[in-house]
């Protein structure tokens, strides 16, 4: 009975010390901090914590749609309601793998690239199935365990399309779960290391009447204000070297990741493409000239792509050439654009500034703006040539 007495005593001091703590955030107007996860219906997030990948699209095996952005099919991809039916079953199959880009940020289900570029094919005579397999915030780590270990067990796609983005090097860091040890890369880290897992188990496991509370807000963020970053992984991710000094040691992982990639999908006689997706700064004119220093991750990135041999399409390069040949030319020479309030560009935007037409306006929440619906179009349609040239018929 004492020791009964001892832990009810224990209990209601615990609860009593927490509710003085909560009402003292509230009197000092604790800032509450914002959370990674997606919460949709019911305090349910869209993502799920998973243990090999840090997270991924939570998916029961069947269809699910949230909202217009934010929708899972019964294959744990992104919805599209183009891809249901039974006559499907005996297409051909496409997957495109890859973050927000793939994924189409603040695009409808249908408005994203690989939905688009599923749908021309079809009109085209080309009997496919593309799946959206683009997860928002995956780096390279991620994307390459999402390959190897689920879609490429689970599926034997006619073509795999992996979509980099010159970002990609940042979160490779940040949701690093590849170290380069003294025999390579190996997937020594855990899950557990990651702030944001650990995130996503507190939010996974607390009622939701506790995830309204700033106490748990503050328990939540402990991590992130020990890591002094929203995104980090203790023991892996780089805090002390510079920018330029991470991206090369990721394009050194990238550079094991490709040539791994490339490995299994010849193994399992599969098609492999890889996309370099647009990035806002390219198609401004008056971002000074990749010469300067401010696209070494592209022209790095790009360089590790041309040396793997794989078949590989650069979104940038590709729109610029026949959308802006003067500004391709100005970005050959290392030149910056003289301003051209008066014209139109051939995609209806004054100036020609091609980012106006083809990328959402989120300056206030990233450092690169999404592509918007007409962005994804253009994508669409030119992977869609790159397609008929490999011609997975």
């Amino acid at each position: 009975m004492k020791f009964i007495h001892n832990l009810i005593v224990m209990v209601l001091g615990c609860l009593f010390s927490l509710g003085v703590v909560e009402i003292g955030l509230r009197v000092f107007n604790y800032q509450v901090l914002a959370m990674h996860w997606t919460v949709l219906k019911k305090g349910q997030s869209f993502f799920q914590p998973d243990k090999d990948r840090i997270y991924s699209i939570r998916s029961a095996g069947t269809e699910k749609v949230y909202s217009q952005y934010y929708g899972v099919d019964q294959l744990g991809m992104r919805y599209n309601f183009d891809n249901q039916g039974e006559k499907l079953k005996d297409y051909k199959t496409i997957i495109a793998v890859g973050d927000s880009f793939t994924y189409g940020h603040e695009v409808g289900h249908d408005e994203a690239y690989p939905a688009v570029l599923g749908k021309k094919l079809r009109e085209n005579g080309i009997e496919v199935v593309v799946h959206n397999a683009g997860v928002s915030g995956y780096g390279l780590d991620q994307e390459f365990l999402y390959i190897k270990d689920d879609l490429l067990n689970r599926f034997h796609p006619d073509l795999l399309i992996w979509n980099l983005t010159k970002n990609d090097f940042y979160d490779a860091d940040k949701a690093c779960l590849f170290k380069k040890t003294k025999s390579g890369w190996k997937k020594i880290i855990t899950p557990w290391q990651s702030t944001l897992y650990v995130e996503g188990m507190l939010m996974e496991s607390a009622p939701d009447w506790l995830k309204k509370t700033k106490i748990f807000n503050l328990l939540v963020a402990v991590p992130k204000l020990l890591a002094g970053e929203e995104r980090f992984t203790f023991g892996c991710s780089k805090k002390n070297l510079s920018y330029n000094e991470v991206i090369i040691l990721m394009n050194d992982k990238l550079r094991y990741f490709l040539k791994e990639v490339v490995r299994i999908t010849d193994e399992k006689d599969i098609e492999l493409l890889v996309v370099i997706v647009p990035f806002q700064a390219y198609f401004d004119n008056k971002i000074l000239s990749i010469k300067d220093g401010l696209m070494d991750d592209y022209l790095l990135l790009k360089k590790t792509i041309e040396e793997s041999k794989v078949n590989y399409i650069d979104m940038n390069f590709q729109l610029v050439k026949i959308y802006s040949p003067q500004l391709l030319s100005l970005r050959r020479e290392g030149k910056v654009a003289a301003e051209r309030g008066s014209e139109f560009n051939i995609l209806g935007a004054k100036t020609i500034n091609l980012h106006e037409s083809m990328f959402l306006d989120e300056t206030k929440k990233f450092n690169s703006n999404h592509l918007n619906k007409f962005g994804n179009q253009l994508m669409a349609e030119e992977v869609f040539q790159m397609i008929r040239a490999i011609d997975i018929r």
